[in-house]
C-alpha cells in the first residue's frame, strides 16, 4: 500500500506511521491542537480492518480513527476509533464528517484511556453494517443509510502529543448482491447463464436463498443477507409475494435495486415508478439483457471493479 499525508505531519516508519502531534494554524489565525489524516491508495467497501493505535499522552484533544471512507474531492470521511471529551461524549466512536461538520452515528463507553498502551482497533463492513471493536472486544456498531460505494481508506489523529498506528491490516471481500426470485424455470436459468455470470465479471458475490438453506428458511436468514448485501437485484415477472416482500424491505433500508421482467410484464402499481430492466427471453435477447445489466452495475458500483 502506497500513503500520502494529507494534513499534518506523519512521518513513515518500518511498522507504521507516527503522528507528530502538537499544535496548528486555524482560519488562519486561530491556534489550537494539531489534526492530521493520511490516506492510501487502496479502495474499500467490504470486510475488515484494523490497526494498533498508541497515544503518547491521551487527553481531552486526543484522538486516532480508521478512516473507513474517504473522498478526496469533497473531504468526506467515515471514521471509527478512539477520541477525547473535546471531540465526542463517549470514548469509542463511529463517525462521518460532510466536509464541514461531524455527525456521530454510534458511540460508547467513558473510559480512560492508557498512556503508550497498545490498542487493537478493528472494523468489519458487511454490506449497510459496521461493527467497531477495541482489544477483541465489539464496542459500537452503526447501520448506514446505504452500503459503501468503493472508497479510499486512511488514518486520522489529532491531540497536542503524539499518536502512533502500526501493523496495519486490510481483508477486502467480495461485495455481495442477494437476488430475489421464483425457484423455478426458465428464471433459475435467467440468475445461471446472465445476473450470476455478470456479477462475477464485477466481482460481485451473488447469494440466492435457495442456494445456501436447503432446508428450514427463515425470514431472519433472508433479512440478515439482504441487510449484508450491497445490492439487490430482484426478478419481478411472476407476482410471487415473497419476492415482493423482500423487495420491500430492501427499499426499507435504501438498499440499491435492480428490478428485473420478461418483456411485456404488467408491473404492480406499487413498483411501477421505479426503473425496471426489462428483457427478452431469447438468444438474441440475452446478449442486450447482459449489457444493459453491466450498465446498472457500474452505475451502483460508482466504478468497474474488473478494472
Amino acid at each position: 500500500m502506497k500513503w500520502i499525508p494529507i494534513i499534518g505531519q506523519f512521518d513513515i516508519t518500518e511498522t507504521g506511521f507516527v503522528f507528530a502531534g502538537g499544535e496548528m494554524t486555524y482560519l488562519g489565525t486561530l491556534r489550537g491542537p494539531a489534526i492530521g489524516n493520511i490516506i492510501s491508495d487502496k479502495t474499500f467497501n467490504n470486510g475488515s480492518i484494523e490497526v494498533d493505535i498508541e497515544f503518547e499522552k491521551f487527553d481531552e484533544n486526543s484522538g486516532a480513527e480508521l478512516i473507513i471512507a474517504y473522498d478526496a474531492e469533497t473531504k468526506a470521511m467515515l471514521n471509527a476509533g478512539i477520541l477525547g471529551t473535546a471531540q465526542s461524549p463517549a470514548t469509542f466512536n463511529i463517525r462521518e464528517f460532510n466536509g464541514q461538520t461531524w455527525t456521530i452515528l454510534a458511540q460508547n463507553g467513558l473510559s480512560a484511556i492508557k498512556n503508550k498502551y497498545s490498542y487493537n482497533v478493528k472494523v468489519n463492513v458487511i454490506g449497510s453494517k459496521i461493527n467497531f471493536s477495541v482489544d477483541n472486544v465489539k464496542v459500537c456498531q452503526a447501520t448506514l443509510e446505504a452500503p459503501l460505494v468503493p472508497s479510499q481508506l486512511g488514518l486520522w489523529a489529532s491531540g497536542h502529543g503524539k499518536v502512533t498506528f502500526k501493523n496495519y491490516k486490510l481483508d477486502s471481500i467480495s461485495a455481495k448482491a442477494f437476488v430475489v426470485m421464483q425457484f423455478s424455470e426458465p428464471y433459475q436459468e435467467v440468475y445461471r447463464e446472465v445476473i450470476k455470470n455478470v456479477c462475477n465479471e464485477f466481482k460481485i458475490e451473488t447469494i440466492k436463498a435457495d442456494e445456501i438453506y436447503n432446508n428450514g428458511l427463515i425470514l431472519d436468514d433472508i433479512i440478515e443477507s439482504i441487510e449484508e448485501s450491497f445490492l439487490v437485484i430482484a426478478e419481478i415477472t411472476e407476482r410471487n409475494p415473497n419476492v415482493f416482500y423482500e423487495l420491500g424491505y430492501a427499499h426499507a433500508l435504501n438498499k440499491p435495486t435492480i428490478l428485473l421482467a420478461k418483456k411485456g410484464t404488467g408491473l404492480p402499481f406499487d413498483v411501477s415508478p421505479y426503473r425496471v430492466l426489462f428483457y427478452e427471453d431469447s438468444i438474441a435477447g440475452k446478449s442486450r439483457f447482459e449489457e444493459a445489466l453491466r450498465r446498472h452495475l457500474v452505475a451502483f458500483m460508482g466504478y468497474t471493479f474488473s478494472q
